[in-house]
């Protein structure tokens, strides 16, 4: 009882959060800005969702929905048409 408490079971729980919640963050933001790179980071998002042990079922749905929707080929071409439908916006305004 004496010392300092310890917090390896908090660190456990707060380190894998953080980075679910970083990944889905910066996937999440690329998508909505339409940015090349939001595909993959959606793909390694939905793969972090996979392999959560916390919550399985929900996170299981939601990452492999999340990996039926990156890997067809029509959202690859979404995001580009998109992207520079939205950047020849940008300009004109």
């Amino acid at each position: 009882m004496s010392g300092s408490p310890n917090y390896t079971g908090l660190l456990c729980l707060a380190a894998p959060a953080i980075l679910y919640c970083t990944a889905l963050t910066l996937a999440g933001v690329g998508l909505l800005n339409y940015k090349p790179w939001s595909r993959n980071a959606g793909i390694v998002a939905s793969v972090l969702l996979l392999i959560n042990p916390v919550l399985i079922p929900i996170n299981q749905a939601v990452g492999v929905y999340g990996l039926i929707v990156m890997l067809n080929s029509d959202t690859a071409e979404a995001l580009k048409s998109n992207r520079d439908e939205n950047a020849e916006y940008r300009n004109t305004t």
